[in-house]
């Protein structure tokens, strides 16, 4: 989850931009069948020897085997902000105690530029970052660079291997590519729907919208796209400007929204046979139709808002019927965490919140995090061996339930756990729609080039804003798509699609009935 709160950076330099023309293409391509290697093989060290482990636990083994690097310092690449706050204010200082290592954080930026400043430093060859945390979906594209290093040997030796078979099924494979670990998922970022019971529960507001639409408002954990986006017109209808139907939406949001809701609508990324984009067929174009409707029920401007200091403001003051985040904003309705967080208002909707999927019965693990060690490090053992401590479930744990940052639960232990249960009334409800989520969630589009993919995605719905219609923007965006796959080679990113087809998220089940109607 991002949350891109305006804190101080530490310096780091930036060579590039995913909207350059040569640089960062001219290093993907240049020698295409060493990095096409380089993606199903590996660039990792020989086979290495290592001590023998000590301890019972993940967490012990690692700071064990760790203590030996006593009196060195890892620096570990974080995404700025509220999600800095673990490692500089708990994990760092007491990985420190525990091993003698010290934790330099570098800030790098909000997602975007976290991505861009670390295949920055791996084309330098500063060996300035040990690890870091990164997106699933960016994986393909640093693996072609050869920026992270595998991670199978370490896991092998260090990990008790039950912890792998501890995170919720759709998390297990996401540091995988190609049969080979290069992260340790840290992050369960499923996009929910926000509720206020109060406003849906009165009766009547229940009166009033049967009375309009003719069937009964409901529940929003059963909604289809028709009823969501019929009880957001009419909350907004019935009361703005004190109270809209919707908070607002940042680009992120958007993104993850129109990915998951082109699966629900029938639609697809890409023809896997010949890797022409989808997104401009009928299901990709309802599904930007419905997104942009959603500005009609925001508050005046909302559609213009990149930061989610608007979300938390419109929701949390009582000022939306409805709202879409990672799940820190469920934390947040409850006051759990709010003073020690930045840019979060006051909670006025204490014990008020449901919490729902996105409409059609599903949702999308949005961004999410990885846990790398990066190839150029000269100290990857003693990075992998604090990756592994903090990923472990009993670390895990105190790092999701911390009330400053923004890790959120990723483990059946974390769902299961009665400390986490009893932070406040509705943390059972709220586990358990994570845990439902997570069972039902999309992923990301994970292949070579995602982050330029996803860049053509957030100009057609700017375009669309300004007055584009969405079938002239949603073919500019299958053009650009079109342009990026060429450029990385059909055959090439069809051999990476159908290795992101093969994940559980990656395609609608066929199980799944799923009408989800204009």
């Amino acid at each position: 989850m991002s949350n891109d709160g305006a804190q101080k950076q530490n310096s780091f330099p930036t060579f590039f931009s995913l909207d350059g023309n040569l640089t960062r293409r001219q290093f993907l391509y240049a020698g295409s069948a060493l990095l096409t290697s380089r993606l199903l093989v590996g660039c990792g060290p020989e086979k290495q020897t290592f001590p023998p482990v000590k301890g019972t636990t993940s967490a012990e083994r690692a700071v064990n085997a760790a203590k030996r690097f006593a009196g060195i310092t890892l620096n570990v690449g974080w995404e700025t902000g509220d999600q800095a706050q673990d490692p500089l204010r708990f994990s760092g200082p007491l990985w420190e105690k525990l091993t003698g290592i010290r934790i330099n954080v570098v800030e790098l930026g909000i997602p975007t530029d976290l991505f861009r400043r670390v295949m920055a430093e791996h084309q330098a060859n500063t060996s300035t970052l040990d690890c870091t945390m990164l997106a699933p979906a960016w994986m393909p594209s640093l693996l072609e660079a050869g920026a992270l290093e595998p991670l199978d040997e370490y896991v092998n030796h260090y990990m008790v291997p039950s912890d792998l078979n501890d995170f919720l099924p759709l998390y297990q494979s996401l540091g995988v590519w190609n049969g080979r670990r290069y992260g340790l998922f840290d992050d369960g970022d499923t996009l929910l729907i926000y509720y206020r019971r109060d406003l849906f529960e009165d009766l009547e507001n229940q009166k009033d919208f049967a009375a309009r639409f003719g069937h009964p408002l409901g529940d929003p954990r059963n909604y289809d796209w028709k009823q969501f986006i019929q009880a957001a017109q009419f909350f907004t209808d019935k009361f703005a400007p004190n109270l809209y139907g919707l908070a607002p939406f940042n680009k992120w949001l958007r993104w993850g929204w129109f990915q998951s809701l082109l699966r629900v609508n029938g639609g697809q990324f890409f023809d896997v046979a010949t890797m022409k984009p989808g997104i401009n067929a009928e299901p990709g174009r309802r599904t930007m139709a419905n997104l942009s409707s959603m500005d009609r029920f925001m508050p005046p401007g909302a559609a213009d808002v990149p930061e989610p200091s608007s979300l938390f403001a419109a929701y949390l003051s009582g000022k939306a019927a409805m709202a879409s985040f990672w799940p820190p904003l469920g934390r947040w309705t409850e006051a759990y965490g709010e003073a020690h967080v930045g840019g979060i208002p006051k909670s006025l909707v204490t014990g008020k919140t449901g919490y729902a999927l996105l409409p059609g019965g599903h949702t999308q693990m949005a961004l999410g995090w990885l846990l790398a060690v990066l190839s150029h490090s000269r100290q990857k053992e003693a990075a992998y061996l604090f990756l592994q401590w903090l990923n472990s479930p009993e670390i895990s744990l105190q790092r999701v339930m911390l009330p400053y940052t923004l890790r959120d639960p990723y483990r059946q232990s974390h769902i299961e756990s009665p400390a986490y249960r009893k932070l406040w009334p509705a943390a059972p409800a709220y586990l358990d729609t994570l845990k439902n989520a997570a069972d039902k969630a999309f992923l990301d589009l994970t292949i070579p080039g995602a982050p330029e993919y996803e860049e053509a995605f957030y100009q057609a719905a700017s375009n669309i804003r300004l007055g584009t219609t969405v079938d002239a923007a949603m073919d500019q965006m299958a053009a650009a798509w079109e342009a990026i796959t060429e450029r990385y080679g059909r055959d090439h990113q069809r051999s990476a699609y159908e290795e992101f087809l093969k994940r559980q998220g990656a395609t609608l089940p066929q199980s799944s009935s799923v009408t989800n109607k204009r």
